[in-house]
């Protein structure tokens, strides 16, 4: 009896070897169902994280969120920008940033939240898009360069900082920033 409660115990890790040898290994060649193959030539007992990438179910942040993430400008521009987040409905910006690749920063903050990051930025987008909100990516300033748009970046957590909005930026430039306005009382 106990070698059938042995035998019917099936482990996360046989579950997943399981899911990912219903495909074709793109590491080592093996075919449906077969092994992986090491270094050696023999059967390996776990299956190439490539292979395995493609039993794993992925579920996208696309899959729920897509319809209340809102792009204002051109989300495919080339070259360095820098860029606010804000909630819809409340007009307050909670970010801001600047990058090299504007859509895939969209995608990386997004997929972030949704996976549950604990940074400021996800933990923020996270609560908005569960209780129903909208948050928009805005395009503020197109850069010639990376040090530009730093630049800019920090222009825009003064200019936003002196309006009221409460930033979750991190930078010590930032913070100094935030704190100068605060001291200044225009807030």
């Amino acid at each position: 009896m106990r070698k059938r409660k042995e035998a019917d115990r099936t482990t996360g890790a046989d579950k997943y070897r399981e899911a990912a040898r219903a495909f074709a290994c793109p590491t080592c060649g093996a075919g449906i169902g077969q092994s992986c193959i090491g270094a050696n030539g023999k059967g390996r007992v776990s299956v190439h994280q490539a292979r395995g990438d493609l039993g794993r179910p992925r579920v996208r942040y696309e899959n729920a969120w897509a319809s209340q993430i809102e792009v204002v400008g051109d989300m495919h521009v080339e070259g360095y920008v820098t860029y606010g987040i804000r909630h819809k409905a409340t007009g307050q910006f909670g970010y801001v940033g600047q990058t090299g690749h504007f859509s895939k920063r969209i995608r990386s903050h997004a997929s972030g939240a949704y996976r549950g990051s604990k940074k400021r930025v996800a933990c923020g987008l996270r609560d908005i898009l569960s209780a129903g909100g909208t948050v928009e990516f805005l395009l503020l300033e197109r850069c010639e360069n990376e040090a530009q748009s730093l630049v800019m970046e920090a222009k825009w957590v003064g200019i936003l900082a002196t309006e009221g909005h409460s930033l979750t930026n991190r930078w010590l430039d930032h913070q100094r920033i935030i704190r100068e306005v605060q001291d200044l009382d225009v807030l």
